[in-house]
């Protein structure tokens, strides 16, 4: 009894401690930035900024901030503007959340705190569909606060990425969740209409593929049916935001060629074939500007290679003990059965990086993926020796 009663005194002082490290970066950053959070929104400066930006002048433009430009666009929206005429590169569901804060309450930062909390929130939830115990589930949410590449979407706002990651944990959860009960594809496919809705929709390319290909692994043709018929509702969200495009008299299928337009711009990024595998396992990131081929990613640490690898051996194994082979080496090799999503997602979301230029806003949808599947794997070893 008083064993049991030390055990749980650990596991919770274990809980405060990682719970504590996960909010700790982001405390420390709103703590030292209040100022800056609170600071109202500087309209003159924004226009004036864009209207001399490349997005307006061919000659003699000035380079113009994402954060700036998104604010902007955001005001843009909500006082009437068109959403192709400002920014129509990037879709606008995160420009008019932005808007609405610039709205009520003369600020366009509010909406990425708010945000930033949820992502770590649905992040967790996630992890703890896998991991089971909560303060396991904790260590992949602890270590990707720590990621510069996490803190730095509290130093420019609004930037979008936050508000994407959130959107991507829920609509894999919900489909995860969806194993058991189908009426959760409807929960998953709405955020997933909003996923589309905020970023540009050929990132959920690899995670379309990795779903179909996961129906494959199951075998079960009713998932894929109660699949398809929740989708409309992710076509639904995504019109919605841009209802003003209806209102202007605009059909379904000139709204949705619009997504074509995006296809078309970013199109562009589409060199450097396999420059992910250099930025990963060398920090070297190949740019398309200056006289060097490639320069150090600030964002990079030792923890991506490792958690990569870990990610990929452990999908290795996944597919090949799924696909039968090497039965009896992997006989006593045992996981649930609903991470293979995962593992499908970070193959397919690689290979999909494979193709083109990245930048570190890319491997913001990888990395913590990658966090869950090398601590499972290493939990996973931990248990089997446990056993032995």
């Amino acid at each position: 009894m008083r064993q049991k009663f030390l055990l749980r005194s650990i596991k919770l002082c274990l809980f405060f401690l990682l719970l504590l490290l996960t909010i700790f970066p982001i405390g420390r950053i709103v703590w030292q930035k209040w100022d800056y959070y609170l600071s109202p929104f500087d309209l003159e400066r924004a226009r004036t900024l864009y209207g001399i930006s490349q997005y307006v002048k061919e000659e003699g433009a000035s380079w113009i901030a994402d954060e700036i430009l998104f604010a902007y666009a955001g005001w843009y929206y909500i006082n009437g503007g068109s959403p192709i005429l400002v920014n129509p590169e990037n879709p606008p569901l995160g420009k008019y959340l932005v808007g609405l804060s610039i709205k009520f309450f003369n600020n366009e930062k509010f909406p990425t705190l708010i945000f930033g909390f949820l992502s770590l929130f649905s992040f967790f939830l996630l992890c703890r569909l896998f991991l089971k115990k909560t303060w396991i589930a904790l260590l992949p949410v602890a270590f990707f606060s720590w990621e510069r590449l996490f803190q730095e979407q509290f130093l420019y706002l609004p930037l979008f990425e936050l508000f994407a990651f959130t959107f991507l944990n829920f609509t894999i959860y919900f489909f995860v969740k969806a194993e058991k009960d189908s009426r959760y594809f409807l929960a998953s496919s709405f955020f997933l209409g909003a996923l589309w809705a905020t970023r540009p929709w050929m990132a959920t390319i690899p995670l379309i593929g990795a779903w179909v290909s996961y129906f494959f692994l199951i075998k079960e043709p009713k998932k894929i049916f109660s699949w398809l018929v929740s989708l409309p509702v992710a076509v639904v969200v995504l019109s919605l935001s841009y209802l003003k495009l209806f209102l202007e008299g605009w059909s379904l299928y000139k709204v949705l060629s619009v997504q074509k337009w995006i296809l078309w711009y970013h199109q562009s990024r589409l060199i450097n074939f396999g420059s992910i595998w250099p930025l990963i396992y060398l920090n070297h990131w190949y740019v398309w500007w200056g006289d060097k081929p490639y320069l150090p990613m600030v964002q990079w640490n030792l923890f991506w290679p490792i958690f990569i690898t870990l990610a990929l051996i452990f999908s290795v194994l996944v597919f090949l003990k799924i696909a039968g082979f090497a039965k009896n080496r992997l006989k006593n090799f045992n996981f649930d059965q609903r991470i293979t999503i995962l593992c499908l997602w970070v193959a397919f979301y690689l290979a999909f990086l494979s193709i083109g230029n990245i930048n570190s806003r890319y491997v913001f949808y990888l990395l913590p993926y990658c966090y869950v599947l090398g601590f499972y794997f290493l939990y996973s070893f931990y248990l089997s020796l446990v056993k032995k």
